[in-house]
Formats: structure tokens, sequence, C-alpha cells
């Protein structure tokens, strides 16, 4: 079974950095994960146009599987992707739906 941090070590050198296919320039500088039983949560830290934010994201329960084993390369690419479109999604409907609004944090 892989731990949190050999999935989170997967992720980040896939998220971490210029997210290219958002609209907005958002850039990834920090990822945690947090396991919690059948689920995760990933913490990014990212720089936006408007300043620096912390965006949380729960895991899908599925997504458990990068879990199992040692991560497998399709299935680490395919959760990255999920971020990167949630992480897009978020910053793109912050303003005007309250749960993407408290997914993010503002830190500066």
């Amino acid at each position: 079974m892989a731990t949190a941090e050999e999935v989170r070590a997967s992720l980040a050198e896939r998220l971490v950095g210029p997210l290219p296919d958002s609209v907005a320039t958002l850039r990834v500088t920090a990822l945690a994960l947090t396991e919690k039983g059948r689920y995760f949560t990933a913490e990014f830290s990212v720089d936006a146009p408007d300043g620096r934010w912390r965006v949380v994201l729960d895991s899908d329960r599925g997504d458990m599987n990068v879990f199992n084993g040692t991560p497998d390369a399709h299935l680490v690419d395919a959760l990255a992707t999920s971020f990167r479109i949630r992480l897009a999604e978020w910053w793109h409907t912050k303003g005007a739906e309250r749960a993407a609004a408290r997914q993010g944090r503002r830190i500066d």
C-alpha cells in the first residue's frame, strides 16, 4: 500500500508549477495530502492573478485506488488531470458558487 507521502510525491510531479490547461494563469506552489479513511484531501497553495490562495479539494471515493500498491502512472496521471480541472473550475466559479468559495481561502 502506498503512503500519503508517496502519492503526494507522484501527484506533485504532475501538479506543482503552472497549470497549462487553465485559462487563467494559475501556479501550484505546494501540495499536501491528508488520508482520511476512505478518501483523502488535497491542499494546494496556488498563486493566482489576484493573490495567493489555499485550495482544499476532497478526493472521490474511487480516487483511493491510487493508494493500492505502487501508484500506477496512468492512474496518477488521471488523478492529476482531475485535480487540474477542479482547480480551474474552482477559480472560475469561486465568485458565484458557495461550495466553490468554501474550497479556497485567500492567504495574502
